[in-house]
């Protein structure tokens, strides 16, 4: 159970994992708490505007657009490529980031081809478990990917 929630400050964002939770303070810095085996519960420092969490571990997106990932990373979860973001997306042991020219990139566990992304412009995305969504940045339809997608 999660029970050491922070009681004080400004938050703009929270996102949740299977025991763990994060928050990007009014300025910018992650909190986290609950679980921490995996290191999930371990923020780095710097100034964030987004944050996903799922599984084991969280990624989030620096003030420059970079993501940056922490917690398990048996399937390379936690190891984002290079470049610049505009969103971040994390199922339990895979991650996708929504990059500035709308397209997505995955990275980590493959194995129900949750990180074969479509090559769509897409507006927004979303993980959970092992599959992705997003909505098409031209047809506005949903589209998903790996495992349980339809």
């Amino acid at each position: 159970m999660i029970d050491s929630a922070p009681t004080t400050g400004r938050f703009k964002a929270i996102a949740i994992g299977d025991a763990h939770a994060c928050a990007i303070q009014d300025g910018g810095a992650i909190v986290c708490w609950g679980d921490d085996a995996a290191g999930q519960a371990s923020a780095p420092r710097g100034h964030f505007v987004a944050i996903a969490a799922g599984g084991t571990h969280s990624c989030a997106i620096r003030s420059n657009g970079r993501a940056a990932c922490w917690g398990s990373n048996d399937f390379g979860e936690s190891n984002p490529p290079s470049g610049r973001f505009a969103a971040i997306a994390v199922g339990t042991s895979h991650s996708c980031g929504l990059r500035l020219d709308g397209t997505v990139d995955c990275w980590g566990d493959n194995s129900g081809r949750q990180t074969t992304a479509p090559k769509l412009r897409m507006s927004s995305i979303t993980s959970g478990g092992a599959y992705t969504c997003g909505v098409g940045a031209l047809d506005f339809r949903i589209h998903c990917w790996g495992s349980w997608a339809r």
